[in-house]
């Protein structure tokens, strides 16, 4: 069980509630708030097998949370043949709908498909039998979307530009390299965070700026108050050069509470309007923060540390954006660090970065996903970490992602 009390589940559970689609809107049967229409025909034309004795066609549909599976027949024109009909179905991801047209005692023709349905809007899907593809008997039918995906827009991100073979962090990368990596990031995102402390800081805000991207810097804070220093004074550089919208102070447990509030002061000092993000550690056994907290003016929540591949990480995310929010009241929180590795599974990759910005962008929650470009450094302990990239190490869009990334 979380390790919460009883009255934050409640809150917790209040805000996931509020954060819900109020319109009303419910499909009889399905616990989710909104629909999609979907139109489908089947006409079966030059077929070398009898279609007379038809007398019906069911359209089965199953996915993510339909608890229900949704189940409609088709009906029949007399003049036309052409069997069609409508279906309300809960919008979301990969909808499977599986078509089965029988006579009065078995199934003579079965076919399936996936698409995304979209609230509010009508998918038009065409059925074509195919009387020579069989197995066991069963003539298979041909499903085809009008349009199978839908794209998730413009998306913020979190950027790691290892991408070149060699490269680990703290690695110096060339202009030319952060040049290519921002023209893509152009194309898809309206918002990014860097992940390498100072390193490359500079570059990416300028570039960001040229492409109207929101940006804010990671600076990596450790032991060494020298390192510490240069690494303030550098951003302090970065942000009078090219002003952005916020910085992170990383790892800052490794300094003391009047050390962490003299470096937000040195950073509003040259940019007054700079927002100050402050990362904590969240899991379903608490948060970890720092002394000096109570001076930030974003909570990152960072979720990478309760990434478990097997499990329903939506469910989760839901409850320790709730818990944060909670545990930082006035403050704003960003979900910080969500992502899922290809390497594990391409299609639940897809599913999932779907499913988390759909729900962050219908319940206004900030976020960064993690991350944009596969990197070229593996950590033995966790291998799965360089594969979390929507784009490939080349910047290419993996094949899945490409489904939805417009």
């Amino acid at each position: 069980m979380r390790a919460f009390s009883v009255t934050a589940a409640i809150l917790a559970l209040c805000f996931l509630v509020l954060g819900c689609d109020n319109s009303g809107n419910v499909a009889a049967h399905h616990p989710i708030s909104r629909t999609g229409e979907v139109s489908m025909s089947l006409r079966f034309d030059n077929q070398t097998r009898s279609t007379s004795s038809i007398t019906s066609v069911i359209v089965t549909v199953i996915g993510i949370e339909i608890v229900e599976p949704v189940v409609a027949s088709l009906s029949k024109n007399p003049d036309t043949g052409i069997w069609s009909g409508t279906l309300q179905v809960p919008a979301g991801i990969d909808r499977e709908f599986v078509v089965e047209a029988s006579d009065d005692f078995q199934v003579m023709y079965r076919g399936k498909g996936v698409c995304d349905v979209v609230a509010g809007k009508t998918t038009n899907v065409t059925i074509t039998a195919c009387p020579d593809l069989e197995t066991n008997g069963v003539a298979r039918l041909a499903l085809m979307f009008e349009e199978p995906y839908f794209g998730i827009g413009k998306i913020s991100i979190c950027l790691s530009s290892l991408t070149d073979p060699g490269q680990i962090y703290g690695s110096v990368i060339s202009e030319s390299q952060i040049v290519k990596q921002m023209e893509v990031i152009g194309k898809y995102c309206y918002a990014i965070r860097t992940l390498q402390g100072r390193t490359n800081n500079d570059l990416v805000a300028k570039y960001a700026q040229n492409y109207g991207i929101e940006c804010w810097l990671d600076v990596r804070i450790g032991p060494d108050k020298m390192e510490n220093d240069a690494a303030i004074t550098d951003t302090i550089q970065s942000i009078t050069n090219f002003p952005v919208a916020g910085v992170i102070i990383d790892d800052s447990m490794f300094i003391s509470q009047d050390q962490g509030i003299a470096y937000i002061e040195a950073i509003k000092v040259a940019q007054p309007d700079v927002l100050i993000g402050c990362p904590v550690s969240v899991s379903e056994h608490g948060i970890t923060q720092n002394c000096w907290i109570d001076n930030a003016d974003v909570i990152f929540a960072d979720m990478s540390s309760h990434m478990d591949w097997s499990m329903d990480q939506m469910s989760s995310i839901k409850l320790l954006y709730a818990k944060t929010c909670e545990a930082f009241p006035g403050k704003q929180v960003v979900v910080d660090k969500v992502g899922f590795p290809s390497s594990v599974d391409p299609v639940k990759q897809r599913q999932m970065v779907r499913t988390f910005v759909t729900w962050a962008d219908q319940n206004a929650v900030k976020y960064f996903w993690f991350m944009m470009f596969d990197e070229s450094y593996t950590n033995p302990d966790y291998p799965e970490g360089s594969n979390l990239g929507l784009f490939d190490k080349n910047l290419k869009v993996k094949p899945e992602i490409m489904k939805i990334l417009f």
